[in-house]
């Protein structure tokens, strides 16, 4: 089946990966995005982002913790208004995993939703002992193909990597930006059905 790129309404671009599955879309978003020639590589067929696994993480206090059995889909930096306001930042580095990688080991995480321009709303989860943001991303539906899980919440965060800066559209004057990267006003094209 022919995937192409284009502007088309979020709500069936969200449908599209949804009906890809999680492998589906890891293999379309990352491939169609060209990430390749941004340090990703080819692993039997998709492209993923290196990282050692597993890819353990948590919260500030330790009442959560987690655990990733798979390579991340996408690294990105998000600069819209609602990850600078739960962030206190200029942006949320975040990379994307399949939504069934994500094991939290430790811990149960609590939800806060925000509106999303894509549909209904996204839940993003956090530490109810320390208020320390774990995931985000997540339609309230439990129907998301993947989890944004934050790079600041990593046992060893520098192993985060940008691919591309999404909402610049909402990026602040002073939030220097890596000119190296991809820039989205908003969400990255989706792949569609031809």
């Amino acid at each position: 089946m022919a995937r192409s790129w284009s502007n088309q309404d979020p709500a069936e671009a969200e449908q599209a990966l949804i009906a890809a599955g999680p492998t589906g879309s890891t293999v379309l978003l990352a491939n169609a995005l060209g990430l390749e020639s941004r340090g990703c590589h080819r692993r039997s067929g998709p492209v993923f982002v290196r990282m050692k696994i597993p890819i353990t993480g948590g919260c500030a206090c330790g009442a959560v913790r987690y655990e990733i059995k798979t390579e991340p889909a996408l690294m990105l930096k998000c600069h819209c208004r609602d990850c600078q306001h739960v962030t206190g930042s200029g942006y949320a580095p975040a990379f994307l995993v399949p939504a069934d990688a994500l094991r939290v080991t430790q811990g149960q995480l609590r939800y806060h939703e925000t509106p999303s321009i894509k549909r209904e709303k996204h839940k993003r989860g956090f530490c109810p002992e320390c208020g320390s943001r774990i995931t985000g991303g997540e339609f309230e539906k439990g129907d998301s193909p993947f989890v944004g899980v934050l790079a600041s919440s990593l046992d060893d965060p520098s192993r985060f990597k940008p691919q591309m800066d999404i909402f610049v559209s909402d990026a602040q004057p002073w939030d220097q930006m890596d000119p190296a990267i991809p820039k989205f006003e908003q969400y990255p094209p989706t792949p569609t059905k031809n």
